[in-house]
């Protein structure tokens, strides 16, 4: 395992483990996006969590890249409606590499969550 916390993609390839330390994200874990990408024959889109709509993307590149916008946004929504469960959570993964299922070369909540949980703490920040 590597000094810094990086994203994993989950394999079911046979003999793959889950590196010691690694946190999955996916779900159904608590840590999970709500909104899904979906895929409808050679249409991507997105599941908007909570609602019965879905945004239909260009690519799946684009639909990877909302699903994770619309996360952070949920982890804004978090942070400000409770900061100390939000903290809480953040302290759980900070350091720790993150596993979901998302192909490395597309965007993933997991990402967020990475950049959320290591970011300076205010008294590191300060130094």
């Amino acid at each position: 395992m590597s000094d810094a916390p990086r994203r994993i993609q989950r394999s079911r390839a046979k003999g793959w483990r889950m590196p010691e330390g690694a946190v999955y994200v996916g779900r159904p874990s608590m840590d999970a996006n709500r909104h899904m990408v979906v895929r409808d024959g050679r249409l991507w889109g997105v599941w908007i969590g909570g609602t019965m709509d879905t945004v239909t993307c260009g690519s799946r590149l684009e639909a990877h890249s909302l699903a994770a916008r619309l996360f952070r946004k949920d982890m804004d929504a978090a942070q400000a409606r409770d900061p100390q469960a939000f903290s809480l959570t953040m302290a759980r993964l900070r350091g720790k590499p993150l596993a979901c299922w998302c192909p490395l070369d597309q965007p993933c909540h997991a990402d967020v969550l990475l950049e959320l949980a290591n970011a300076p703490l205010r008294c590191e920040a300060a130094e």
